[in-house]
This record gives C-alpha cells, structure tokens and sequence, in this order.
C-alpha cells in the first residue's frame, strides 16, 4: 500500500483507546494505527468517550473521534448494556457522518475490534460497501466449558459478575457479521474461530506486535536482586492468585523475593487482601507511565505471566523487547509463543509448587536467566516488531482492495 500502491485511508472502531492502552487489544489497535500513519495513510478511529480525555483530537496523526456515554476506565471493557448499547448507536453515527463526508471513499476500509465495535463497523462497512476486518483476541465459547469449569474448580471462587449469556450471544452475533476477513491474533484464535464454523478462507492471522521505538533495549538485570514483574489488568482470569501462592512458597527459599504487579483492574482489591494474608512482599503499582513500565522490567530477572485465558498476550512481548525470560501458564496461545526452556518454561496454571520451582531455579542461575533472556530478544525481533506486524497487516488490507 505505501509502497507505490496509493494512500488508503482505514477507519479503526475500538471500545478503548489513547490513552487507556492498558490491554491487548486496544494496545493493537494503537500500534496499528501509529504505524499505518507513519506509512503514509489517512487513519481515524472512533471510540469510546472516557472521563479525562477530549472528544476528538489528534494523536500521533491518527484523527480520534470519542462517542457514547462518557465513561470511567475500570480495567476491564463496560459490561453495561446501557454503555454498550450507548456505544454501539454513537459509534455507528460517527462512522455513517465521517465516510457520508468523502466524496469518494476510493481506498477506503473499516478495521474493527471485538465485540460491539465489530456490530457498527460492520454496519458502516455494510452500508458504503467498504471492505471490513474483524479481530478476534480470544474466543470466548471455545475456551468456556474448559476454562470456566476449571477456574471455579481450582479457584474455589465464584463466577465472575457479567453475563455469559450476553457475551455468548454477542460473540455469535459477530461470528455471522461476515466480513471481508477476520483477523485472528494467534494460530490458536484461528483455530478456535474454525471450530465455530469460521471457513479457514475468511481468515488471516496476524499476531500482535509492539514498536521498537516505545522498547530501548533494557540493561541486564543487577546482580543480587530477586525481583520479578507481572503486568496486565488485574481480572480474574490473569490468575495471579496462583502466583501469589507460589511467591509464598518461593520465599522459605528465597526470602528476599518480591513481586512487582503493574497494572489495574477490578481483582485488585481481592489480590491485595489475598497478599496480605500470605505475608508475600508484593508491589501493586498500578498502571504506571512506559518509561516506569520500563525500569521495573529492567529490575527484574524474569516476568511472569500465568494467564488462564488470552488470545495472545502482548505482556510477553514486552518481556522479549526486554531481553527478560517470561514463565507463562502452559496453554495456548502462550505455548505457542514461548517454546520451554529457550525464552522462558511453560508452568501448569494452578500448580503453585510447580510455579516457585521455576522461579527458584532462575533466581539460583541468573545466567541462565539472562540466556534465556537473549533468546527472547532474538524471537522478539523476528517475529513481532511492529514493523514486522505492520507489514503483513498491510499486505491483508492490500489483499482487500485490490
């Protein structure tokens, strides 16, 4: 596309965006957007309105248009129907305005994020015929009677506050939009979408990516401190509950040992308390700024990821860029990701044991750490630059429009 094939000019819908990129996928979709402008392409995004933010400005040359009810950012996506439904009419206003507003829509596509923005960007598409991409994070009805068992029984937790009603059905709402393609992030989400009935020729995986620029290689880890970091929102399915028994464990051995939790969400509270009864030395810092983001990763000597659910896991990502290992549960997507022993080890999800074994053995071999480290860094540059992402996203918007 920019390569002597013309300007396009892509139309992003995403429920979150600038500034509130604490997630995988509005995280993408900010990347994308960055990158598609740095390209040469004319790109806006419409989103959801978010206390604090303007409701429309100029980010990085992408133009933002901000709809619906105003919003507060909890860490996770609304699950009211009055803000979904709020965001679902808004978004589909601005994007019949903004595309009725040109007087060719020529190159022009329509990129939409799950769940509801996919239902007005499909509507927007459908209306001026415009090519549209879906993405697909995770599939929620695939991983459901295993992961949800699973948890309740592991966890001795109740089921988590939102509907699995109203997300089944929104997920097979978006499943029968028929697009021009939907863009799986992982082989594991492709797969997922088959078994829904997705035909395999309406897909295209793309994994994510993150920008080199935002990622400086991180120093080697100091000597002498056992420090390790997770970052991601704090929602039930991250798991960090078992993690935080391993750190129990972990500190009869180690018992400097202190764990670093970056990021926000409604579990916070819950795992606070949770600390505090283990007596484990556990930082919650919150969502923190890229460069303290950063410095605490550089601290570390390894980060841990113990997901029980993703689509793919863009925190592992910024482990690589950081030259750290990563211990991640042993479930896909994050099995694909992260082969065992080369950039990190690949842990049972509930097995607390299992989980302050590792941490114990890289603690004991900070070498090996750091190798695997390297490993990482390597995987990472070839695999999931955002130059790298970019491209193979390009080429599928080229695919459509030609």
């Amino acid at each position: 596309m920019s390569r002597g094939r013309g300007k396009t000019r892509v139309i992003y819908f995403t429920q979150f965006f600038y500034p509130l990129t604490y997630g995988g996928g509005e995280y993408l979709i900010y990347m994308l957007a960055r990158e598609m402008v740095r390209r040469g392409h004319e790109v806006h995004v419409i989103t959801q309105r978010v206390h604090g933010a303007p409701s429309s400005e100029g980010v990085d040359g992408i133009s933002v248009h901000r709809v619906g009810l105003k919003m507060p950012y909890g860490g996770a996506l609304p699950s009211g129907l009055l803000s979904n439904l709020s965001f679902f009419v808004s978004s589909l206003i601005a994007g019949v305005r903004l595309m009725a507003g040109y007087r060719t829509l020529g190159r022009t596509l329509v990129h939409s994020n799950t769940y509801v923005p996919s239902l007005s960007g499909a509507a927007c598409a459908r209306i001026f015929r415009s090519p549209h991409v879906i993405t697909f994070h995770d599939v929620y009805r695939r991983s459901s009677a295993a992961f949800w068992e699973a948890w309740k029984r592991e966890s001795g937790s109740r089921f988590p506050s939102f509907s699995a009603v109203v997300a089944r059905f929104l997920e097979a709402t978006v499943l029968n939009l028929k697009p021009s393609v939907f863009h799986a992030v992982s082989e594991s989400t492709r797969d997922d979408l088959i078994g829904c009935g997705v035909e395999p020729r309406c897909l295209a995986v793309v994994p994510n990516g993150i920008d080199e620029l935002d990622y400086p290689a991180a120093p080697p880890p100091p000597p002498g401190r056992p420090e390790v970091v997770f970052v991601g929102r704090l929602v039930f399915y991250k798991n960090l509950e078992t993690i935080l028994a391993a750190m129990a464990k972990l500190s009869h051995e180690v018992p400097e040992v202190r764990l670093y939790v970056v990021g926000d969400g409604p579990h916070r509270r819950a795992l606070e308390g949770l600390a505090a009864s283990l007596h484990v030395n556990v930082i919650f810092a919150g969502w923190v700024r890229q460069e303290d983001k950063l410095r605490l990763i550089s601290r570390s000597l390894f980060m841990v990821f113990p997901s029980l659910m993703e689509g793919f896991g863009i925190s592992m990502i910024e482990g690589f860029a950081s030259a750290r290992s990563v211990l991640a549960s042993d479930v896909r997507p994050m099995s694909d990701i992260i082969t065992d022993g080369r950039e990190g080890f690949l842990v049972s999800p509930f097995d607390a044991g299992a989980w302050a074994a590792k941490m114990a053995s890289l603690f004991r071999d900070p070498l090996k750490a750091a190798e695997m480290g390297r490993d990482a860094y390597t995987t990472y540059r070839s695999t999931y630059t955002m130059g790298a992402v970019a491209n193979r996203m390009e080429a599928l918007y080229e695919s459509m429009l030609t």
